[in-house]
């Protein structure tokens, strides 16, 4: 996902934050 990726470089987040996130997006 380009705009998690984006985010991702803006602001970082913990590794946990961004596994979960990436799980939510692909699961909706």
């Amino acid at each position: 996902n380009a705009e998690l990726a984006a985010a991702m470089v803006i602001k970082p987040y913990s590794g946990r934050d961004v596994l979960d996130a990436i799980a939510r997006l692909e699961g909706a």
